[in-house]
């Protein structure tokens, strides 16, 4: 029921209770001042009789409106219920999908921040390793080095200790892009 129809048939349950109010009273007085041309009593015996007429007569009438009315607002609160759980079960559903978004969005940040780690040491050991062909290729004569461990070493054994690091590193950031573009098919997915 719409809000409207109801406050029309609130007024309109008013205006028959209403009625009923001045018929009733208006049936007693056109009855025994018009009809038998009495006077109104001041006998307190005769105005009790009076009001038990009228609540005799308007009792059955309010509680056929009072009945009618609690029909109504059971059926009203049903609907209403009905409805509340309808949208409950929708904020679930809604709900859940924000957070599956939500550790969509952290996975995908968590692989970026660990692509982003990976690409800062991949670029510092292709300088490295640049620097040592450098120092591989400068002069004649190949001469060892200091390594970052303190040993001394062949720039040569360095150069592909780099090269097999590079390529592992490499390895690594293939797999996480391949892990970054499934987890965005999910989220552009989820997001449908």
């Amino acid at each position: 029921m719409d809000i409207e129809k109801i406050e029309r048939t609130i007024r309109t349950t008013l205006w028959f209770a209403g009625a009923a109010v001045v018929l009733a009273i208006g049936c007693y007085v056109y009855w025994f001042y018009f009809k038998l041309g009495r006077d109104f009593s001041p006998d307190p015996d005769a105005w009790g009789q009076l009001g038990d007429y009228i609540g005799g007569l308007l009792n059955p009438i309010v509680a056929v409106c009072t009945f009618y009315w609690l029909t109504q607002s059971v059926r009203l609160q049903k609907t209403e219920l009905s409805d509340t759980r309808v949208a409950l079960v929708k904020s679930q559903i809604a709900q859940e999908k924000q957070a599956r978004i939500a550790l969509l969005a952290a996975r995908i940040d968590s692989i970026n921040i660990r692509l982003t780690l990976l690409s800062g040491e991949l670029s510092y050991r292709r300088q490295k390793r640049h620097l040592y062909i450098e120092l591989a290729n400068h002069g004649n004569t190949i001469r060892p080095v200091i390594s970052e461990y303190g040993r001394t070493v062949h720039p040569i054994e360095i150069i592909k200790g780099e090269a097999e690091r590079i390529e592992f590193l490499e390895q690594q950031q293939f797999s996480l892009t391949d892990q970054l573009n499934e987890v965005l098919r999910a989220a552009e997915k989820e997001s449908l």
